[in-house]
């Protein structure tokens, strides 16, 4: 932190030139020490932190983007379900126990039979044939299915993708919501730190005007505005520590990090981004695009020849009693080819054609209003770093009255108002500066907002 202090002119009176020297060295050494003190407490007790740690702690803590990056792990693991669903080979072990018992066949009460007599009661021999007795097992092969392997797989590659942009984008919105969090609160933090010097020579002032007030040169009255003017201060303070713990909280919040009031902010670096040639823009419609035509591929899978090799071996009986002879093994192919669906695959088709048309729409519309946004945004940093330009001079102006004054108020030739005057309107410039500044930060971090 930068102190600026003015080392007060020897007052000049010609009876008493020495005392004034003595007083006004000891003026000096007492101001000395109480800014090193002030410095070397605020270098101990405070833990600096810079734009770029609570960008990067806010990533790490953000449940938003972990949850965005567990689902584009989830969607890398349906990858590999795809290939197994479609290319593996199923086993399955089936059994089946049917009874069809017969009531009143051949004298006997109840009985399972493939020959019943005709006055027995029970389901048609032709139907139930007694009953099933089944054990087996199954292995089906889907066959011919590489293109809607593929075409399952490069939508699933499209989801990804789109993942990967929103990720991408949450990082992005986060980063620009830390950066403006933290301009806000440097500002409220340069109030402080401006008024902290402020302070200090006033007290200055005030120890020099107590000797001159005891010595007659000025009245007490001068005294007492100085002290008001400390005391009007000192209360304008209080008022910016309280803004400025308001404003660290929401950027501890906004980084997902406990709080710590001893928190000193480093001034930000926020460069200017050129603008770039490939945007985020760019790309988010070009994923949104490749998905509408994978889902499009997709849908069609349904119409392509379906060719399913299968096979199963075990026990596959209706006799109970010769069970034991029902062991074999068999197998063949299924093939399925889709004729007539009632026009489904045009309606899709149309409605997947209307989608890339809003697209193709929406895109070129985002992207004359980025450019215009970024021309004027260009416009108005050019406009706020003139601005500072002419406050800079404007300060070094009002800096070499203010010392003149100063000179002349320790020789009495001017009035402690006239003097309270001048530094008001210095230090409102310096205000103006610190908000002109901000503002300037704050466009940086729009135009590399949208310039990404």
């Amino acid at each position: 932190m930068n102190v600026l202090f003015n080392l007060y002119p020897v007052f000049i009176c010609t009876e008493k030139k020495q005392f004034s020297n003595v007083i006004l060295q000891k003026i000096r050494m007492k101001s000395i020490v109480i800014i090193l003190l002030f410095m070397l407490y605020t270098v101990n007790s405070l833990s600096q932190s810079t734009l770029n740690d609570f960008i990067v702690k806010s990533k790490w803590n953000s449940p938003a983007i972990s949850e965005i990056k567990n689902l584009i792990k989830i969607k890398e693991i349906q990858s590999k379900l795809i290939d197994v669903q479609n290319k593996a080979s199923t086993v399955s072990f089936t059994s089946d126990l049917y009874f069809s018992p017969y009531f009143n066949n051949k004298e006997q009460l109840i009985s399972i039979s493939n020959s019943p007599d005709q006055t027995a009661v029970g389901y048609d021999i032709n139907v139930s044939n007694g009953g099933l007795y089944s054990t087996q097992l199954n292995i089906t092969k889907n066959l011919l299915n590489n293109r809607l392997v593929e075409n399952l797989q490069f939508q699933n590659y499209l989801q990804i993708g789109g993942d990967k942009l929103n990720h991408k984008l949450v990082q992005h919105n986060l980063e620009k919501q830390i950066t403006d969090s933290y301009i806000l609160a440097y500002q409220i933090q340069m109030q402080d730190e401006f008024l902290s010097n402020e302070l200090l020579e006033i007290q200055k002032r005030i120890d020099l005007v107590e000797i001159l007030t005891q010595k007659g040169i000025v009245q007490e009255s001068d005294l007492l505005l100085l002290q008001l003017e400390q005391s009007s201060k000192q209360t304008a303070r209080l008022q910016i520590k309280a803004n400025f713990n308001n404003a660290l909280n929401q950027l501890y919040n906004l980084s997902n990090l406990a709080y710590a009031d001893s928190t000193y902010l480093v001034t930000p670096i926020i460069p200017l981004n050129s603008i770039k040639d490939t945007l985020y823009l760019d790309e988010k419609y070009k994923n949104d695009s490749l998905l509408i035509e994978a889902n499009t591929h997709v849908f069609n899978n349904q119409y392509k020849p379906q060719l399913n090799l299968y096979a199963n071996t075990g026990v596959n009986s209706a006799d109970i009693k010769h069970i034991n002879h029902h062991f074999g093994i068999s197998g063949g192919i299924r093939l399925s080819i889709p004729i007539y669906d009632g026009g489904q695959k045009n309606i899709f088709s149309q409605q997947q054609h209307l989608y890339q048309e809003n697209l193709m729409r929406a895109k070129k519309s985002d992207k004359i209003k980025l450019n215009n946004n970024l021309n004027s945004l260009q416009n108005q940093i050019d406009q706020t770093k003139k601005n500072i330009e002419a406050l800079d001079a404007q300060l070094v102006i009002q800096q070499k009255i203010r010392n003149l004054y100063q000179i002349k108020l320790t020789k009495g030739q001017v009035s402690i108002v006239d003097f309270l005057n001048i530094s008001r309107d210095f230090r409102q410039t310096q205000f103006l500066k610190i908000q002109i500044q901000t503002n300037l930060w704050l466009l940086y971090s729009q135009f590399n907002y949208i310039n990404w």
